[in-house]
């Protein structure tokens, strides 16, 4: 495995950050309020006059595209949100006169390096589904981002997978993951045609990302998956699942069945059973892995920094 930072053996965030009111609240209010947050894709208001509604921190925002097809957000007072697209998602930031740039924010996420080579305007929406997860949301994102947990949790079900090859980076506060598919084996998304324009490097791999704070990204030769885990409560959330592949694909039974199994039943269980412990007073936090699970410090390092 390869990587590009080695975290030490501690884990950063209370097990307060995971169950306590004041911490959600203050969360809502000085992370998600303060940075670049997805609420749409493109596809969802593709022609002018249309108008398609998001939320930010507890806010509902409207983003609506003008006549000369340009994208622009408010909130229902009226008041102006700064608007970012890249790759078919819409982001908006609730203070314009505060915000980073978009193009800064992203850093060098946009390159070929993390999230490879595919055409985004091309891509269409295959499924959508949303599941209720009874966690807070920074476990779900911290099981995204652990390396360490596939040999276990997905010993099955992503096991075509070689994970020992498995390399990270990150860049501003966003990470990305990939890994190549053991040889002679079979992903389940390959009912799904290839996406044209993807090369034979890249269809040998999948990759596993973040977008900070709370937007998951995978992708193979045939799908890109965006997973966002919108906070609903200190201890729960929603995974709005977007799926997009190449046009005139179709997601059968199987595939959508591989996602559940995956997302929901498999990395959504285990969270649920975590948020059943971390308020007793015998939990305590801490990696097992130091360079499998660097990825979670230095989440942790990110979100005390933007709560400050």
């Amino acid at each position: 495995m390869t990587v590009t930072d080695a975290r030490p053996l501690t884990y950063l965030l209370p097990a307060e950050a995971y169950h306590s009111q004041e911490w959600y609240d203050r969360e809502q209010r000085d992370l998600f309020g303060r940075t670049w947050n997805l609420v749409a894709y493109t596809s969802d208001a593709p022609q002018p006059g249309d108008t398609v509604r998001g939320a930010v921190a507890g806010r509902s925002v409207l983003v609506s595209r003008g006549a000369d097809g340009a994208l622009s957000g408010q909130l229902e007072d009226g008041a102006r949100v700064a608007v970012g697209t890249w790759a078919g998602l819409v982001f908006v930031h609730l203070d314009p006169a505060q915000e980073p740039h978009f193009e800064a924010w992203l850093a060098e996420y946009p390159s070929s390096a993390f999230v490879g080579e595919f055409p985004w305007d091309d891509l269409v929406e295959v499924g959508r589904v949303q599941w209720d997860i009874a966690c807070n949301w920074k476990l779900y994102i911290e099981n995204h981002i652990d390396c360490y947990h596939l040999w276990y949790l997905h010993d099955e079900t992503l096991g075509m997978y070689d994970h020992a090859a498995l390399t990270y980076r990150s860049t501003g506060k966003h990470w990305a993951c990939d890994e190549p598919e053991r040889p002679g084996t079979v992903s389940r998304r390959q009912s799904l045609p290839r996406i044209p324009g993807v090369s034979d490097d890249e269809a040998k791999l999948v990759r596993a990302n973040l977008l900070f704070p709370n937007v998951c990204w995978s992708s193979t030769a045939n799908m890109v998956n965006t997973y966002q885990v919108i906070p609903t409560g200190p201890d729960s959330c929603r995974l709005d699942l977007r799926s997009r592949a190449a046009p005139g694909a179709v997601m059968d039974d199987e595939v959508r069945a591989g996602n559940r199994k995956v997302l929901y039943e498999e990395d959504g269980f285990a969270c649920e059973q975590m948020q059943r412990v971390v308020a007793s007073p015998r939990f305590e936090v801490g990696p097992l892995a130091a360079v499998h699970e660097a990825p979670i410090v230095q989440f942790h390092e990110n979100v005390l920094e933007s709560l400050t």
